[in-house]
């Protein structure tokens, strides 16, 4: 499962949650290695960032925040007690969003 998908993988969960209570935060999909011959084919991050934007559109499911693409890897933590979404990446640690506000 793509680390941007930051919500129950059971699709039951989701489909009887209030939509207009539930909320997204998404992180990940950088390009990690670069390919020179491969163009956009091996881009995996960015497809899977894609993805998971359409799976929470068909959903009804509000982003509220995002971390994505880029070339570095991220370290994500939420804090289930604040709803606080922590991003740490090379050099650099954000609190990206509060999920609970």
């Amino acid at each position: 499962m793509p680390t941007q998908l930051f919500l129950c993988n059971r699709r039951n969960d989701v489909q009887s949650a209030s939509k207009t209570r539930l909320k997204a935060a998404i992180v990940g999909g950088a390009q990690l290695f670069s390919f020179q011959t491969a163009g956009d084919r091996l881009d995996v991050g960015r497809r899977n960032t894609e993805a998971v934007k359409a799976q929470l559109k068909k959903l009804g499911i509000k982003i509220v925040a995002e971390d994505t693409g880029g070339n570095a890897g991220r370290t994500v933590v939420l804090d289930a007690q604040t709803g606080r979404v922590y991003v740490k990446s090379v050099g650099n640690e954000t609190v990206l969003t509060e999920l609970a506000a």
